[in-house]
């Protein structure tokens, strides 16, 4: 039998250590073991799905894992209170009902801090279903004349966008403040709600065929999404009504001119390119106005009826953006040729209902 040098045993036991080193830096499967994955507490998990939710803002991945900590029978109560809470706040930034998540969490977690928090939330969701009638209300005349021509449209009540000889503008009532939009003559003005943008209706001249255009309020941005250029791609007549969407992302286009290509549709247009496309067509009448819902989902719109129908009946509908059947939801039978009444006003800000006034009664 051959002897083994013990001066080579060091030699040995460096090599294998190197060797198995290797190994672990190679990343062989039967040298690597899931030890998170294994041991992870429920209070770890916890705080993997906030960073989901927050961090990388993957509601649905962080509202599965919030739903697993929430079952855990072995996990402590309060960290079991806090995932139904997130749950319910995930449900809410979707637009979802959380009312029984948070009617649970006071029930069964009522010892809890975060109870407390979720009672907040049904006292808020109540108030929203039930609002308080304001304590009095008052009247304020709006003395626009010093600044320029300003729409009904055109001023939240304390910011507006104006006209004044060929100059667009945009800043407060008093006139303390302004700067200049831009250059325009023969326009019709669209603000978007929060006021960052305004929709140009750029009426045909000599030089320029009827545009439809965006623009910042801070006269940056001009971009033109419709040109009824010489080819009648899309035959524009002398005026449209346009909506924005909440987001700023699209507008509503319709018509009720008989010699529109729009006569009857309701076209949504992109603010960053321009693309359209047809989501409604009423062949029996008009469209004579439209409103996005809160979440950009839906869009209620008016339809009238031709003059020469017997049926004289108003109806509101609503489409999905992305396509589908309109659903009537309102009508009101004693419309009249010529009666510029509308029904239809606006979505409330939930998105939970439409204000709509009733043309006989009044109301």
């Amino acid at each position: 039998m051959r002897k083994i040098d013990p001066s080579n045993l060091s030699l040995i036991g460096t090599l294998a250590i190197g060797i198995f080193c290797l190994l672990l830096q190679c990343g062989l499967p039967f040298l690597r073991r899931p030890v998170f994955a294994q041991s992870a507490t429920p209070g770890m998990q916890l705080q993997a799905a906030i960073e989901k939710e927050n961090g990388e803002g993957d509601l649905k991945s962080a509202m599965s894992m919030y739903e697993k900590v929430a079952a855990d029978a072995r996990a402590p109560r309060d960290v079991r209170a806090t995932a139904l809470l997130r749950l319910a706040g995930c449900d809410e930034k979707l637009g979802r009902p959380a009312q029984l998540l948070y009617e649970r969490i006071a029930r069964d977690y009522a010892d809890q801090p975060v109870a407390a928090q979720a009672r907040q939330r049904l006292e808020s969701i109540k108030q929203k279903e039930q609002p308080r009638a304001p304590g009095s209300m008052t009247f304020r005349k709006i003395d626009w004349q010093a600044l320029g021509s300003v729409g009904a449209g055109d001023t939240d009540g304390e910011r507006a966008i104006y006209w004044s000889e060929g100059h667009l503008y945009f800043g407060d009532l008093a006139g303390h403040s302004r700067h200049l939009i831009g250059d325009f003559w023969h326009l019709g003005t669209i603000p978007s709600r929060d006021f960052a943008m305004v929709a140009l209706n750029l009426k045909a001249t000599r030089t320029r065929p009827h545009t439809l255009a965006v623009i910042r309020t801070d006269g940056s941005g001009y971009r033109e999404l419709i040109r009824d250029d010489a080819n009648r791609v899309f035959e524009m007549t002398s005026s449209f009504n346009t909506t924005w969407s909440w987001d700023d992302k699209y507008l509503e286009i319709t018509d009720f001119d008989p010699r529109s290509h729009l006569l009857g549709q309701v076209w949504i247009v992109s603010v960053a390119d321009g693309r359209r496309r047809v989501v409604a067509n009423q062949s029996d009448g008009f469209v004579r106005k439209g409103v996005f819902s809160p979440d950009g989902r839906f869009v209620a719109y008016e339809a009238w009826p031709r003059d020469d129908l017997a049926d004289q009946t108003s109806r509101i509908f609503v489409v999905p953006v992305q396509g589908g059947q309109p659903r009537l939801v309102f009508e009101s039978a004693q419309w009249k040729p010529g009666n510029s009444a509308m029904s239809l006003m606006d979505w409330t800000a939930d998105g939970r209902y439409l204000a709509v006034h009733d043309v006989r009664h009044g109301k």
